[in-house]
């Protein structure tokens, strides 16, 4: 996921994948620069963001 580096400028640093409503997603756990770890949300098939939360 090279999208994670550019837009957020953290590393990821833990992945789950999950089946939500019938589609396989990826959880991906970044930890940020300032230290904050977030949650970054992606379809497993096409790759593209579709969410975040702290």
């Amino acid at each position: 996921m090279p999208d994670i580096s550019t837009r957020t400028g953290g590393e990821m640093i833990d992945a789950q994948l999950l089946s939500v409503r019938g589609f396989l997603v990826y959880a991906i756990k970044v930890l940020n620069p300032g230290g904050k770890v977030t949650t970054e949300y992606y379809y497993a098939q096409s790759g593209i963001f579709i969410g975040s939360e702290p």
